[in-house]
Order: structure tokens, then C-alpha cells, then sequence
């Protein structure tokens, strides 16, 4: 295998004979994936929001709320509104500080489907996936009681959740999805090569997967060059959305050398004086020749940026300094090409008597069960609730779900915080 640590870009555009498309590009990045084999990645995600950025939240909060009782109105006061609801949901309470969340994830896929392991949110995490196979049922609870397992095989198909067993407790949950998976919600996919949206928040999906599948029709391609020891040609590419003049925008430079991987993202949108103010950034700084002529990026690092509204003049719309308010680091600690996928089952379904809930139908429902057994479990779980409030105890599903939708907050706090804020000033601005 041979590793190559990317350099800086430089300015120098050489000739080139033909400049490819966008979709071309693209379609590139896509076959060098597929050309990976079935794939295992194993990696981690560790996700920094800093202090800086939480006290800055409470100033933006408090120059909208100004904003609102200085009289706004129509879709701006809206806006404003709406963005005001998604600060109280994501501030935490008390001293401002870092808040850093680690997790870990082993993904197998061959591209048409794949299976997603995550640690329990019921248990403590030892640092080790299980290698053993997820064929039958019954293997979830015998080797995978404290892995949550979602497994997906393909579009149109429902995807079903295992969340790991609870301790103390002897029911066994589970979900089927057509969207975002249930206990999973805040899942961080390697580069794959496609996204599903309907499966949740697009900040769930790699950056490199979000540059090539946001939906931007318009996209410019220019020659560039890339210096790594020796210079290399490189192609700098803009996408352009549709029917928003001040962005955000996404530009990257994509190595045709490396399987058309990116090797740098940004994605800014203009301020009210027509400046660039980066959003974020992602940097693949290795990229590894996993199989001859197929190339994985193993380490990104993303750079998210907000506004520093602590030190914002009065002036609304006015330009605001830039502070780093999450910063992730992507790293594969494993990756198996051609990977034995009979060690995996899509369709693996869930263990008998487990009780899951049906979005297709809006009904809870037990795996070779009748209506009687689901309305007796159901009866059994209400009275196990009423005795742990009697006794102050925090049920076990609650306290899962809290760490999960505590993690998704912060993350859709940090997605959002520069496009709508820069924009929504400008707007505040010009009224």
C-alpha cells in the first residue's frame, strides 16, 4: 500500500488538453470507490464545540431577540423566530466550556446495501467491535448485545435497527425504518459514494459525500496544481446553488491522481460586503491505495466557523470576525477491501419477541408475536416506568434517547449556525 500526505495548493494553473465536467468528476469518485470491493471501515469521529462558540450562541440570541422586539416582520421575523426555538433547544445549561463527543463505527457495505455497528447508548463502550458474523437473528442478542446494528439492503427496502440490549431489563426493542434509523440518529457515514437523505439531517453523511451530492446545478471546473514533492495536476471546482446569490457555496480540489477524492473543501457564502466568510472546511490530508488503483481518504479533519457575535458592532448585518466552533477528526482505524460479506446479512431481521415499532404502519409490533402479546409487553413496560418514577430512577430508554438527541443538537447547531445567520442579518439589515 502506498501513502500520500497532501500538500499546499498551489496558485500555477499548467495546460491541460480537455477539462472535465463536474458529473464526470464525479462519476470518477464514485468508480474509485466501487473499485475498493466490498468494504469494512472501522473509524472514529471526534467532535470538539468549543466554549468560544457557546458564549457566542448566547449573543446571537440576544441580538435577535432585539432584533424581533425592534419590530421585524414577515418571513425574516420568522426566521428569526425559528432560529431563536433551535438556539434554546441546543444552549446547555450552566458555565460555557469545550463539550467533545467520540464515536465509533464499523460499517460494512458492498455498494448496495450496508450495515452500520455503533456502541449501545445502554452500555460503556470497551474500544473493540465484534468480529463475529450477524447471519441470524440470533446473533444479534448471543454476540451483539451491547452494539447497536442497523442493517439496510438496498433502496426501497426498510432498514431494521438492533439498539443492543438493555441491561436489567427483559425486553428486547428494535426498530424498522424507511428513514433515519431510531437510536442511530446521529450516525456519521465514511465516505460511500451516495447519500440518503431521507434517512436524516444531511451533516450525517461524509463531507466528501455532501460535496458531490448536494443538489447544485450549476458548477465550474478550472485547472490548478497540487504541490506533494512534486507538482501534480489537480482540477479546482465551484458549485453554485440555485436561486441564492450569496451562497453558501462549495469549492473544492479533487486529485484525479488519487481516485478523484477531494483534497480540500470549503463552503462560504457571502457577507453583506460582499467578503467571503468560510462556514467550514475539510482537509483529507492522507489518502491510502487500499487496492491497485483504489484510494481511501483515511484522515479528514473538519473546520466549522460561526460568527463571533460577542464583539459584533451594534450595526445589524454588520461584518462579524470568524470563530472556530467545531472542529471533527475523521480517522479510519481499520479498512478491509474485498471484505467477506457472508459475514454480514442485510436482511438479518430481529430476534423473536422483540418489540419494535412499525413506521410503516404507526403500530408497535412483536417479532412472532400476536396483537394480545404486544398490548401485555406494552402493559409490562408502563408498569416497569411507574415503578422507576416512584422511585426516581431515569428510565433506561429516556436516558438513551437524551444522549442521542443531545449529540444530534449540537450537530445541527454547528451545520447551521453561519448559513442562516449571515444571511438572515443581511436580511435584518436591509429592511
Amino acid at each position: 500500500m502506498y501513502t500520500c500526505i497532501l500538500g499546499v495548493l498551489s496558485c500555477t494553473s499548467p495546460a491541460f488538453s480537455q477539462v472535465p465536467t463536474f458529473d464526470e468528476l464525479k462519476a470518477g469518485y464514485v468508480q474509485n470507490l466501487r473499485a475498493c470491493g466490498a468494504l469494512r471501515v472501522t473509524y472514529t469521529v471526534r467532535t470538539r464545540i468549543t466554549k468560544d462558540s457557546v458564549e457566542s450562541l448566547r449573543a446571537e440570541q440576544a441580538i435577535l431577540q432585539e432584533a424581533v422586539s425592534n419590530g421585524i416582520d414577515g418571513d425574516v421575523l420568522q426566521a428569526a423566530r425559528d432560529r431563536l426555538d433551535e438556539i434554546a433547544a441546543a444552549l446547555p445549561q450552566g458555565k460555557a466550556t469545550d463539550v467533545v463527543v467520540q464515536d465509533a463505527y464499523d460499517l460494512w457495505t458492498d455498494h448496495q446495501g450496508l450495515q452500520l455497528r455503533t456502541p449501545s447508548p445502554y452500555h460503556d463502550f470497551d474500544g473493540q467491535f465484534p468480529d463475529a458474523p450477524i447471519v441470524a437473528p440470533s446473533d444479534l442478542v448471543d454476540s451483539y448485545p451491547e452494539i447497536a446494528v442497523m442493517s439496510w439492503p438496498g433502496d426501497g427496502q426498510t432498514a431494521t435497527v438492533w439498539p443492543g440490549l438493555k441491561p436489567d431489563s427483559p425486553i428486547k426493542h428494535g426498530v424498522v425504518s424507511q428513514h433515519t434509523p431510531a437510536d442511530l440518529t446521529t450516525a456519521r457515514f465514511p465516505p460511500l459514494g451516495y447519500t440518503r437523505e431521507t434517512w436524516g439531517h444531511i451533516t450525517q453523511w461524509h463531507p466528501i459525500d455532501q460535496f458531490f451530492f448536494a443538489d447544485y446545478p450549476q458548477n465550474t471546473v478550472v485547472s490548478t496544481v497540487l504541490q506533494a514533492g512534486e507538482d501534480r495536476e489537480a482540477w479546482l471546482v465551484r458549485r453554485i446553488p440555485p436561486g441564492s446569490p450569496r451562497g453558501p457555496f462549495l469549492e473544492a480540489v479533487i486529485d484525479p491522481k488519487r481516485g478523484f477524492i477531494p483534497v480540500s473543501i470549503r463552503r462560504f457564502v457571502l457577507q453583506r460586503d460582499d467578503s467571503e466568510f468560510d462556514l467550514d472546511t475539510c482537509l483529507s490530508d492522507t489518502l491510502e491505495e487500499i487496492a491497485p488503483g483504489a484510494w481511501y481518504p483515511l484522515r479528514t479533519t473538519v473546520s466549522k466557523y460561526s460568527q463571533d457575535f460577542r464583539n459584533r458592532s451594534k450595526e445589524a448585518g454588520g461584518t462579524v470576525p470568524a470563530l472556530l466552533s467545531h472542529h471533527e477528526s475523521w480517522v479510519v482505524t481499520h479498512i478491509d477491501p474485498d471484505a467477506d460479506m457472508a459475514l454480514v446479512n442485510y436482511h438479518v431481521g430481529l430476534p423473536d419477541m422483540t418489540l419494535y415499532y412499525d413506521e410503516l404502519t404507526g403500530k408497535h409490533r412483536l417479532v412472532g408475536g400476536t396483537a394480545e402479546d404486544v398490548d401485555a409487553v406494552m402493559d409490562q413496560i408502563l408498569a416497569r416506568r411507574s415503578a422507576q418514577a416512584e422511585e426516581a430512577i431515569t428510565p433506561l430508554d429516556q436516558a438513551g434517547n437524551a444522549r442521542n438527541t443531545t449529540s444530534l443538537q449540537w450537530l445541527l447547531f454547528a451545520n447551521v449556525l453561519g448559513v442562516l445567520l449571515v444571511l438572515l442579518l443581511y436580511r435584518i439589515a436591509r429592511r
